[in-house]
């Protein structure tokens, strides 16, 4: 009887020596669990979605509409004149005197709008950076609020929605979508809404500066 007991007590010995390895073997190819203070924010989003970007772009447009409008006026009077010159006959004095000067409008209209574009272009940029710089400091001030080391751009659409609105889906190529830096993020940590609420609570007097600034 007691031969019994001292070999079951052997076994059970055994058995639980074996679990615990099993458990510590398990434990030990087990990967670590892992944590960040990290949080996201889609400035995709931001930009479309922010009062502040949206007034300058506005005022911006505004002040160039009625350049844009001059040249497009010249031009339509261009294409008439081009219409007389198609009345006359070619190797006249007449025809070749105003074809020279249809030649040179045309030029002179495509210089002007190539230095009008690249006028808009940069005032629309330095929008754009200014914007960006707000940004990142509502994201730095709001990462301190919650204990967060790390701010990561995202874009919180669909992972095979483009950048490009005017892009569809069927147009993307793979490496588009494999370039994105972030695979998967928790919801939780998107702290994009909070930013751009925090953004747009001050919009007015943002607008203002910038109608300021614009105006110099």
């Amino acid at each position: 009887m007691k031969k019994i007991v001292v070999t079951s007590l052997l076994v059970l010995a055994v058995g639980v020596a074996l679990a615990l390895t099993g458990v510590a073997q398990n434990a030990a190819t087990a990967p670590a669990p892992v944590r960040s203070s990290v949080a996201v924010v889609d400035v995709n989003k931001i930009m479309s979605e922010w009062k502040y970007v949206s007034a300058r772009r506005t005022d911006l447009e505004n002040q160039y509409k009625p350049k844009f409008e001059a040249l497009k006026a010249r031009a339509d009077e261009l294409q008439k004149q081009a219409q007389v010159l198609k009345t006359m006959k070619r190797g006249e004095p007449e025809y070749q005197n105003l074809e020279n000067t249809l030649i040179r409008k045309e030029q002179d209209i495509k210089t002007d709008n190539g230095l009008l574009s690249k006028q808009f272009d940069e005032q629309a940029a330095k929008i754009f950076q200014d914007a960006y710089k707000y940004i990142k400091q509502h994201a730095a001030f709001y990462a301190k609020q919650i204990g967060a080391t790390c701010v990561i751009q995202v874009n919180s659409a669909d992972e095979f929605q483009s950048y490009n609105p005017r892009v569809s889906v069927s147009e993307l190529t793979v490496q588009e979508v494999v370039a994105r830096q972030v695979i998967w993020y928790d919801g939780a940590i998107n702290v994009t809404d909070q930013i751009l609420t925090r953004l747009n609570s001050g919009a007015q007097q943002q607008s203002n500066t910038a109608r300021t600034t614009t105006n110099r």
